[in-house]
């Protein structure tokens, strides 16, 4: 199921499998970055999911400050709509650099948050590998 989707980003929600995703197909601007983050969260809202997955792939370089602004401040919120759970995020990383690099900052700072808010992590190279270590965390 789609809820939104443009030239720069998907987010939805896979029904057969349970966990909500976000896509991006290209860079985008920071206030674009930003507000689908938002558009993501009250999608959280609304399926509180504890399993979301992120295709960083295509997604290009995003600044410090907005990767700063993620791990403190949307991924945070993420965790408290996904309930009593852990929330359990695969993140599928680009072969970019630069990319990678801005995924693993945001990554370290949610680790330092993880233990108040229940928030596992874990990057993979494909998407195979990304959703098979969701299934492996679904909700019994």
């Amino acid at each position: 199921m789609t809820y939104y989707d443009d030239a720069f980003v998907s987010i939805g929600y896979d029904n057969h499998k349970h966990y909500t995703f976000m896509r991006f197909k290209k860079n985008c601007s920071s206030k674009q970055f930003r507000d689908y983050h938002y558009k993501m969260l009250d999608f959280f809202k609304e399926k509180q999911p504890n399993q979301h997955l992120v295709d960083t792939s295509k997604m290009g370089v995003i600044s410090l400050e907005d990767q700063q602004y993620i791990g403190k401040n949307i991924i945070p919120q993420m965790a408290r709509f996904s309930g009593e759970d852990t929330l359990h995020i695969a993140v599928i990383v680009s072969r970019d650099v630069f990319t990678k690099f801005a995924v693993q900052n945001i990554d370290k700072q949610t680790k330092a948050i993880d233990k108040k808010e229940k928030i596992d992590h874990q990057m993979f190279g494909n998407e195979t590998n990304a959703i098979a270590w969701l299934e492996q965390n679904l909700r019994a």
